[in-house]
């Protein structure tokens, strides 16, 4: 059951039948929201001081277990505080800006007092998050954070802890997710953390967000030895070297189990602007080996690679594509780029992603590949018999291409089922707004062809089977049907659907 509230005030005592009625629902409710997309109104102040002096017992709900609350100028906390209990397991405090109703050392004050509260209050919780801009709340929070020894899921965004918290968190033995921020002078304090004999027991992912890339480095080769870490990503300010990537992984190596690690993600605190993006001066010192990236071949299961860094990947090419897709047999996801509006490519071609195909879980693929190296038309058009059912986010970079046909014709032999990616990049250059416009008729151009190409070979497909009663639909067919009408699950890849139809006609008409 979930709650949002509404504003409302109290213009008369409260009587014994006006709890009856509370009590019957306040029993029955486990998950509460006091914050929405659309929060609205809020309950008066004066209504919880009413409930006070009513002295009624708390909790008010006495079986909640889900508390979702929001804190701003116009969300008062006052309504969370007598919700919180002993069956409490999750529960997140989201800070807005909101208006200004509210002082904001008023605000900080309530933030205090109600996360103070929760090592009172609820002893047995499990899942703690902190979102927004919460820096004044560290020490209060770092308290919390080590009285709370059943947390399973530890959320703080850019809150960071105290030295003596981030000491203690490698003994909680129940966390499994975390993410944390380590300010750059928690370097000093984190030998000690040595001498534990078991690190972080349970933890399964860890999120590190920190101005320094030697932080990050420092916190693993500190805490996590050793380490069956699932996912691991690192949100850093600064901008990556060679030497500083090469560091890291040869810490994660070895950390972290080279079998049980399925996802690394390394991208900075906030989107790189278009002028940094396309600086050529500023890229020039700092090109990633892909010697470096071999590195994490090691790691044998790996399922998730997302690259979103300050740096250049001009170095990146086929070869290394090639050895990703034998080293990661069920890669789901890969990213390789530095900003989404960059217009500096890797040396991939776009016949260079041929062998991840054979990547049957792959399902977003993003890369800016090199338009400067033609590959051979047939080579382009054939595919050479390797065909993904299983891609659907395709963004392969707004650079200018010599032959949409050619590439069309290779994607929809390759990848007949991706969504291309068609956002333009926003670039207040006013001198090279013609160029992108040219540029993004070429891909608008692919993206037609590939669509045309794709509806071709479902109708060959469909045209060829033998019963005329009995159509077999081919997995093609099935997901470009579902993709268009939404009509079924994405599971439907790897079926073959047999559709019963009266004629050729309707058959035909139904794939279209």
């Amino acid at each position: 059951m979930v709650l949002i509230s509404l504003y409302q005030s109290i213009t008369r005592p409260l009587v014994e039948s006006d709890w009856e009625r509370f009590d019957f629902y306040a029993k029955r409710v486990r998950h509460l929201k006091t914050c929405s997309k659309h929060p609205g109104a809020i309950l008066s102040i004066r209504f919880f001081r009413i409930i006070q002096l009513s002295r009624r017992p708390l909790p008010l709900l006495p079986n909640l277990q889900h508390l979702d609350a929001l804190s701003s100028g116009d969300h008062t906390l006052w309504n969370v505080a007598p919700l919180l209990g002993p069956k409490l397991k999750h529960f997140s405090l989201s800070s807005g800006t909101g208006g200004s109703s509210a002082p904001e050392t008023s605000i900080i004050l309530e933030r205090t007092s109600v996360l103070a509260s929760l090592k009172v209050h609820t002893p047995f919780l499990e899942y703690l998050e902190v979102s927004g801009k919460t820096k004044q709340l560290s020490s209060v929070l770092s308290g919390t954070v080590c009285s709370l020894q059943h947390l399973r899921v530890l959320k703080l965004g850019t809150t960071a802890l105290t030295p003596e918290c981030i000491n203690h968190l490698p003994t909680m033995s129940n966390l499994a997710d975390l993410e944390v921020t380590i300010a750059s002078d928690s370097i000093m304090h984190a030998a000690s953390a040595t001498i534990f004999g078991a690190s972080f027991p349970a933890l399964r992912t860890l999120v590190i967000l920190t101005e320094l890339w030697a932080t990050a480095d420092a916190f693993f080769e500190a805490y996590l030895q050793p380490s069956s870490l699932e996912r691991v990503e690192f949100q850093v300010g600064q901008p990556p070297t060679n030497k500083h990537f090469h560091q890291l992984f040869t810490t994660m190596r070895k950390c972290c189990s080279l079998s049980s690690l399925t996802g690394i993600i390394l991208r900075p605190h906030i989107e790189v602007a278009d002028h940094i993006a396309n600086d050529d001066s500023l890229l020039s010192n700092l090109v990633l080996d892909p010697n470096t990236l071999n590195m994490l071949l090691a790691f044998a299961n790996l399922e998730v690679l997302r690259i979103k860094t300050f740096m250049s990947f001009a170095k990146v090419d086929n070869a290394l594509i090639k050895d990703m897709a034998l080293a990661w047999p069920g890669l789901k996801s890969l990213e390789i780029r530095h900003s989404p509006t960059s217009r500096h490519s890797t040396s991939v071609t776009i016949h260079g992603l041929l062998p991840l195909a054979s990547c049957s879980s792959l399902k977003q693929l993003t890369i800016n590949i090199d338009p400067t190296t033609q590959d051979a038309l047939p080579q382009l058009r054939q595919g050479q018999g390797n065909t993904s059912l299983c891609l659907v986010d395709l963004a392969l970079g707004k650079l200018p291409i010599g032959n949409p046909y050619a590439v069309a014709s290779f994607l929809s032999d390759v990848f007949p089922l991706a969504n291309i990616d068609m956002k333009s990049s926003e670039d207040d250059d006013d001198d090279e707004e013609e160029e992108d416009e040219s540029i993004a008729k070429y891909w608008i151009q692919v993206k037609y062809l590939f669509d045309q190409s794709v509806k071709f070979k479902i109708r060959e497909k469909w045209a060829e089977t033998p019963d005329r009663n009995m159509y077999v639909c081919p997995p093609l067919a099935v997901v470009k049907l579902c993709r268009v009408h939404h009509s079924c699950p994405a599971q439907c890849v790897a079926r073959s659907l047999h559709v019963e139809v009266d004629s050729t006609q309707q058959a035909r008409k139904t794939v279209e």
